[in-house]
């Protein structure tokens, strides 16, 4: 239809087609007269809900993953730490107190 005259007493016989930047194909439309868009790059936000269904779940992997296991210093969740070995790190900030009861004392003997 480019670059043709048209003259029409009725505006709902006129159709126009539209071009972008490639004239060899026109900008497509649905039946309702929405755009198909081939890719969007931009952020695009969603109103209503999205379902997702069919996920592709892998398993957890040490080489891929990081997993944090947290404990509560009473207040906040925290991390807990380990050493480069992955063993875990004790540490107190208290005072430990020992009572130690019923023991015999022993002679030294050379």
């Amino acid at each position: 239809m480019p670059n043709y005259v048209v003259f029409s007493n009725k505006p709902e016989d006129v159709k126009v087609q539209i071009y972008g930047s490639d004239t060899d194909n026109p900008i497509s439309v649905d039946t309702n007269g929405k755009l198909y868009l081939k890719s969007i790059e931009d952020t695009v936000n969603i109103n209503g809900t999205v379902t997702a269904t069919d996920l592709d779940i892998r398993n957890l992997s040490s080489t891929q993953d990081n997993i944090l296991i947290h404990g509560n210093d009473g207040t906040n969740n925290v991390p807990i730490a380990v050493d480069p070995t992955g063993k875990i790190v004790i540490s107190s900030t208290g005072t430990l107190n020992v009572q130690a009861t019923g023991l015999t004392p022993q002679k030294y003997t050379k």
